[in-house]
Protein backbone atom coordinates (compact mmCIF):
# COMPACT_ATOMS: atom_id res chain seq x y z
CA UNK A 1 0.00 0.00 0.00
CA UNK A 2 1.65 3.62 -0.90
CA UNK A 3 2.54 6.10 1.77
CA UNK A 4 0.77 9.35 0.72
CA UNK A 5 1.84 12.43 3.54
CA UNK A 6 0.42 15.77 3.07
CA UNK A 7 2.66 18.39 3.63
CA UNK A 8 1.57 22.31 4.53
CA UNK A 9 3.22 24.76 2.70
CA UNK A 10 2.06 27.68 4.18
CA UNK A 11 0.06 28.41 7.68
CA UNK A 12 -3.71 27.20 6.46
CA UNK A 13 -7.03 26.23 7.34
CA UNK A 14 -8.47 22.65 7.13
CA UNK A 15 -12.53 23.01 6.40
CA UNK A 16 -15.37 20.69 6.61
CA UNK A 17 -16.73 22.82 2.97
CA UNK A 18 -14.31 24.39 0.46
CA UNK A 19 -14.65 27.92 1.00
CA UNK A 20 -12.95 30.39 2.52
CA UNK A 21 -12.33 29.82 6.28
CA UNK A 22 -13.79 33.33 7.02
CA UNK A 23 -16.91 32.14 5.87
CA UNK A 24 -17.47 28.90 8.24
CA UNK A 25 -18.27 30.62 11.31
CA UNK A 26 -18.78 26.87 13.46
CA UNK A 27 -15.41 26.97 15.54
CA UNK A 28 -15.98 23.10 15.37
CA UNK A 29 -16.03 23.28 11.30
CA UNK A 30 -12.15 24.16 11.03
CA UNK A 31 -8.94 24.28 12.23
CA UNK A 32 -5.79 26.17 11.84
CA UNK A 33 -2.53 23.94 10.99
CA UNK A 34 1.03 25.30 10.38
CA UNK A 35 3.83 25.53 7.39
CA UNK A 36 6.05 22.44 7.35
CA UNK A 37 3.69 20.08 9.50
CA UNK A 38 3.41 16.90 7.89
CA UNK A 39 0.59 14.31 7.90
CA UNK A 40 0.27 11.03 6.46
CA UNK A 41 -2.84 10.23 4.17
CA UNK A 42 -5.54 7.29 4.01
CA UNK A 43 -6.67 8.87 0.77
CA UNK A 44 -7.29 12.28 -0.65
CA UNK A 45 -9.53 13.61 -3.77
CA UNK A 46 -8.76 17.14 -5.96
CA UNK A 47 -11.36 19.36 -6.92
CA UNK A 48 -10.18 21.26 -9.69
CA UNK A 49 -13.32 23.66 -9.74
CA UNK A 50 -12.73 24.55 -6.39
CA UNK A 51 -9.03 24.14 -6.15
CA UNK A 52 -9.17 22.19 -2.65
CA UNK A 53 -8.19 18.58 -1.61
CA UNK A 54 -10.64 16.54 0.35
CA UNK A 55 -8.08 14.97 2.38
CA UNK A 56 -8.42 11.53 4.85
CA UNK A 57 -5.93 11.53 7.43
CA UNK A 58 -4.61 8.04 8.62
CA UNK A 59 -3.52 8.77 12.39
CA UNK A 60 -4.42 12.02 12.98
CA UNK A 61 -7.55 13.59 13.86
CA UNK A 62 -9.22 17.03 14.29
CA UNK A 63 -11.76 17.99 16.38
CA UNK A 64 -13.06 14.30 16.38
CA UNK A 65 -12.91 14.46 12.92
CA UNK A 66 -10.41 12.56 10.44
CA UNK A 67 -11.52 14.11 6.85
CA UNK A 68 -11.26 17.66 5.87
CA UNK A 69 -10.52 20.23 3.13
CA UNK A 70 -7.70 21.77 2.39
CA UNK A 71 -7.26 24.87 -0.07
CA UNK A 72 -4.64 23.13 -2.78
CA UNK A 73 -1.93 26.15 -3.12
CA UNK A 74 -1.71 26.27 0.23
CA UNK A 75 -0.03 21.60 0.78
CA UNK A 76 1.69 19.24 -0.94
CA UNK A 77 0.81 15.76 -1.67
CA UNK A 78 3.63 13.05 -1.34
CA UNK A 79 3.02 9.69 -2.40
CA UNK A 80 6.25 7.30 -0.97
CA UNK A 81 8.50 10.52 -0.54
CA UNK A 82 7.73 11.89 -4.74
CA UNK A 83 5.69 15.22 -4.92
CA UNK A 84 2.76 14.04 -6.81
CA UNK A 85 1.87 16.64 -9.82
CA UNK A 86 -1.22 17.09 -8.62
CA UNK A 87 0.07 17.87 -5.31
CA UNK A 88 2.28 20.48 -6.24
CA UNK A 89 1.63 23.68 -5.19
CA UNK A 90 0.95 26.10 -7.67
CA UNK A 91 2.23 29.01 -5.34
CA UNK A 92 4.56 29.66 -2.71
CA UNK A 93 5.30 33.21 -1.25
CA UNK A 94 7.21 33.34 2.06
CA UNK A 95 7.12 36.50 4.76
CA UNK A 96 10.44 37.59 4.61
CA UNK A 97 11.11 40.98 4.92
CA UNK A 98 12.30 43.80 2.33
CA UNK A 99 15.36 45.47 2.73
CA UNK A 100 16.79 47.75 0.21
CA UNK A 101 20.17 48.33 -0.14
CA UNK A 102 19.87 52.30 -1.35
CA UNK A 103 19.67 53.18 2.75
CA UNK A 104 22.89 51.13 3.18
CA UNK A 105 25.14 53.29 5.39
CA UNK A 106 28.57 51.56 4.18
CA UNK A 107 28.80 51.58 -0.20
CA UNK A 108 25.07 51.36 -0.70
CA UNK A 109 25.57 50.73 -4.45
CA UNK A 110 27.69 47.64 -4.09
CA UNK A 111 25.82 46.04 -1.35
CA UNK A 112 23.50 43.75 -2.78
CA UNK A 113 24.99 40.59 -1.69
CA UNK A 114 24.95 41.58 2.51
CA UNK A 115 21.35 43.04 2.00
CA UNK A 116 20.01 39.78 0.75
CA UNK A 117 21.98 37.65 3.34
CA UNK A 118 20.08 40.42 5.91
CA UNK A 119 16.86 39.46 4.58
CA UNK A 120 17.11 35.98 4.90
CA UNK A 121 18.63 35.83 8.08
CA UNK A 122 15.97 38.26 9.44
CA UNK A 123 13.44 36.10 8.22
CA UNK A 124 15.12 33.14 10.00
CA UNK A 125 15.21 35.25 13.36
CA UNK A 126 18.53 37.14 13.87
CA UNK A 127 18.36 40.68 15.25
CA UNK A 128 21.23 43.19 15.18
CA UNK A 129 23.64 43.84 17.96
CA UNK A 130 22.54 47.15 18.24
CA UNK A 131 18.96 48.10 17.73
CA UNK A 132 20.71 51.66 16.21
CA UNK A 133 22.30 49.53 13.60
CA UNK A 134 20.86 47.87 10.64
CA UNK A 135 21.83 44.07 9.98
CA UNK A 136 22.89 45.13 6.46
CA UNK A 137 24.99 47.74 7.74
CA UNK A 138 26.60 45.13 10.97
CA UNK A 139 27.24 42.24 8.51
CA UNK A 140 29.08 44.93 6.12
CA UNK A 141 31.46 46.12 8.65
CA UNK A 142 32.18 41.85 10.04
CA UNK A 143 33.30 41.24 6.36
CA UNK A 144 35.76 44.04 6.18
CA UNK A 145 37.42 43.72 9.51
CA UNK A 146 37.56 40.02 8.85
CA UNK A 147 38.69 40.54 5.66
CA UNK A 148 35.78 38.29 3.94
CA UNK A 149 34.54 38.99 0.39
CA UNK A 150 30.70 39.98 -0.05
CA UNK A 151 31.96 39.70 -3.97
CA UNK A 152 32.88 35.88 -3.09
CA UNK A 153 29.90 33.42 -2.69
CA UNK A 154 31.74 31.05 -0.21
CA UNK A 155 32.93 33.97 2.11
CA UNK A 156 28.83 35.04 2.40
CA UNK A 157 28.12 31.19 3.26
CA UNK A 158 30.97 31.38 5.94
CA UNK A 159 29.64 34.85 6.94
CA UNK A 160 25.97 32.69 7.66
CA UNK A 161 27.58 30.09 9.21
CA UNK A 162 30.01 32.49 11.65
CA UNK A 163 26.11 33.97 12.95
CA UNK A 164 24.71 30.34 13.66
CA UNK A 165 22.73 29.53 10.13
CA UNK A 166 23.68 27.70 7.37
CA UNK A 167 24.17 27.57 4.01
CA UNK A 168 24.52 25.39 1.27
CA UNK A 169 25.67 27.36 -1.79
CA UNK A 170 25.51 25.80 -4.90
CA UNK A 171 27.60 26.42 -7.83
CA UNK A 172 25.22 23.96 -10.14
CA UNK A 173 21.85 24.49 -9.37
CA UNK A 174 18.92 23.10 -10.77
CA UNK A 175 15.58 25.38 -10.32
CA UNK A 176 13.49 23.03 -9.56
CA UNK A 177 15.11 22.15 -6.88
CA UNK A 178 14.88 26.05 -5.61
CA UNK A 179 10.87 25.45 -5.58
CA UNK A 180 11.47 22.44 -3.32
CA UNK A 181 13.63 24.91 -1.04
CA UNK A 182 10.56 27.40 -0.66
CA UNK A 183 8.18 24.48 -0.28
CA UNK A 184 10.11 23.47 2.62
CA UNK A 185 9.77 27.15 4.12
CA UNK A 186 13.37 28.71 3.53
CA UNK A 187 14.46 31.75 1.18
CA UNK A 188 16.99 31.59 -1.40
CA UNK A 189 19.69 34.19 -2.99
CA UNK A 190 20.71 33.62 -6.27
CA UNK A 191 23.89 35.19 -8.02
CA UNK A 192 22.71 36.47 -11.76
CA UNK A 193 23.99 39.25 -14.34
CA UNK A 194 20.69 42.07 -14.03
CA UNK A 195 23.53 44.63 -13.81
CA UNK A 196 26.97 44.68 -16.00
CA UNK A 197 29.52 43.79 -12.84
CA UNK A 198 26.11 41.09 -11.03
CA UNK A 199 23.78 41.38 -8.80
CA UNK A 200 22.01 39.44 -6.46
CA UNK A 201 18.36 38.70 -5.48
CA UNK A 202 16.43 36.50 -2.71
CA UNK A 203 13.94 34.03 -4.00
CA UNK A 204 10.68 34.39 -2.03
CA UNK A 205 8.37 32.22 -3.53
CA UNK A 206 7.11 30.81 -7.17
CA UNK A 207 3.98 31.38 -9.25
CA UNK A 208 2.32 30.43 -12.35
CA UNK A 209 4.43 33.39 -13.70
CA UNK A 210 7.56 33.28 -12.24
CA UNK A 211 9.56 33.46 -9.42
CA UNK A 212 8.70 36.15 -6.99
CA UNK A 213 12.15 37.88 -5.76
CA UNK A 214 12.89 41.10 -3.24
CA UNK A 215 15.23 43.07 -5.12
CA UNK A 216 17.28 45.24 -2.98
CA UNK A 217 17.68 47.18 -5.97
CA UNK A 218 14.46 48.44 -6.80
CA UNK A 219 12.89 46.95 -9.96
CA UNK A 220 14.78 45.50 -13.39
CA UNK A 221 14.28 46.38 -16.33
CA UNK A 222 15.58 45.95 -20.17
CA UNK A 223 16.21 49.38 -19.76
CA UNK A 224 17.91 49.30 -16.52
CA UNK A 225 16.70 49.56 -12.70
CA UNK A 226 14.39 51.86 -12.00
CA UNK A 227 15.68 52.50 -8.54
CA UNK A 228 12.73 54.50 -7.33
CA UNK A 229 10.62 52.00 -6.93
CA UNK A 230 9.92 49.07 -4.46
CA UNK A 231 11.96 46.15 -5.25
CA UNK A 232 9.67 44.00 -2.69
CA UNK A 233 7.69 41.15 -3.81
CA UNK A 234 8.68 41.71 -7.62
CA UNK A 235 7.39 38.66 -10.05
CA UNK A 236 10.56 38.42 -12.71
CA UNK A 237 9.48 35.29 -15.23
CA UNK A 238 11.15 32.27 -15.86
CA UNK A 239 13.04 33.06 -18.99
CA UNK A 240 14.15 35.84 -17.54
CA UNK A 241 15.72 34.42 -14.28
CA UNK A 242 16.90 31.60 -16.48
CA UNK A 243 18.62 34.18 -19.15
CA UNK A 244 19.97 36.50 -16.09
CA UNK A 245 21.18 33.60 -13.86
CA UNK A 246 21.52 30.55 -15.98
CA UNK A 247 20.19 27.50 -16.87
CA UNK A 248 20.11 24.18 -14.26
CA UNK A 249 23.36 22.61 -13.88
CA UNK A 250 25.48 24.79 -16.16
CA UNK A 251 28.02 26.17 -13.92
CA UNK A 252 26.55 29.75 -13.96
CA UNK A 253 23.71 28.82 -11.29
CA UNK A 254 24.55 29.84 -7.97
CA UNK A 255 22.24 29.45 -5.31
CA UNK A 256 22.58 29.99 -2.00
CA UNK A 257 19.98 27.42 0.00
CA UNK A 258 19.81 29.00 3.89
CA UNK A 259 18.21 28.20 6.92
CA UNK A 260 18.42 28.04 10.47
Amino acid sequence: MPEYVLQIVQDTVLKQQPIPSDQIKDQNHKEEVRAGSRYRLHSFAYDQTRQHFKVAFLLDRFKEKNTWWVYADHVDVFKDGVLLPEGRSMSVRLKVPYLSQLDNAYNPYEACNITAVAMCLTYLGLKPSQPQVQLEDELYKYCELRGLSRHDPRDLAHLIRTYGYQDDFQSRALWEEVKLWLVKGYPAIVHGYFTRFGHVVVIIGYDDRGWIVHDPYGEWLETGYDTNASGAGLTYPYALMQRLCGPDASGELWVHYIRK
